[in-house]
């Protein structure tokens, strides 16, 4: 009866215990969110990619043991994210506006393809210039990217422009390619062996090597150079098998007109 009577206690119904909280509550699109900053070390043999990398592989590995946390990089990483992001919008537009303003110059739609064929050899060079030089690909060096297109669309389009007006004036295919190279020759080598002499020290780190400057010069020296020697090569046979190609449609066009 003595039980019965007693008055029951908040402590007869639950565990109390004591902890500290944090005064405000952050979030982040709406969900609960903590924020943890951390800077690299001068100096350190590492870079923001490779720890976000390993971040991400480790989450990956325990995602399943926390159910609704999610990771998200900010700061530095996503700032460079957005610059990547805006500098590849800005590629393509520049790409398909040269390619219209050549197409309307040419008059055709394929000798376009061929000139801006030197993009892909200078992101060739851009791509092993890296994997030898193992420097890190930074926001300089996408710049870098967009100025050697530029550069290397340029010597292409010389070269095509008066190897179509050799053909035109009654050379055949062969002379025509020859003469070409033998006359623009000059130009682009000399246009790439200025540009690369003066980008070399900043590229190699002569007398000290910068983060910034450095990776941007050694990006523009090895596309410059590697677009330069295939454009040489490559663009004259491109231009060769698209010319046949055009020859022999219009024979066929000839006799079926006969026939």
């Amino acid at each position: 009866m003595e039980d019965a009577e007693r008055p029951l206690h908040l402590a007869d119904l639950v565990r109390i215990h004591t902890y500290s909280e944090a005064g405000e509550i952050k979030r982040y699109r709406g969900q609960r969110a903590i924020s943890l900053k951390a800077n690299i070390k001068p100096g350190a043999p590492t870079s923001t990619p490779a720890i976000v990398n390993g971040v991400k592989r480790y989450y990956e590995s325990v995602r399943d043991l926390y159910p609704g946390a999610t990771v998200t990089f900010g700061g530095e990483h996503e700032d460079t994210q957005r610059s990547f992001e805006s500098l590849a919008y800005a590629f393509i537009i520049a790409v398909l506006v040269m390619y219209v303003i050549l197409a309307t110059q040419f008059q055709s739609y394929l000798q376009p393809l061929i000139i801006l064929s030197a993009i892909v050899f200078a992101l060739i060079g851009v791509v092993f210039g890296k994997l030898v030089s193992q420097t890190l690909f930074t926001v300089n060096s996408f710049i870098a990217v967009i100025g050697v297109a530029g550069v290397v669309v340029n010597d292409a389009l010389v070269l095509v422009d008066f190897i179509n007006k050799r053909y035109r004036s009654g050379m055949s295919r062969r002379d025509a390619i020859v003469d070409g190279v033998q006359v623009r020759l000059r130009p682009i080598v000399l246009t790439t062996l200025t540009t690369t002499l003066g980008l070399l020290p900043m590229a190699v780190g002569f007398p000290s090597y910068s983060l910034i400057w450095g990776t941007m010069a050694s990006t523009f020296v090895a596309g410059l150079a590697t677009a330069t020697a295939l454009t040489l090569f490559i663009v004259p046979v491109l231009w060769d098998l698209l010319q046949g190609l055009h020859e022999r449609r219009e024979r066929r066009k000839a006799l079926r007109a006969t026939n």
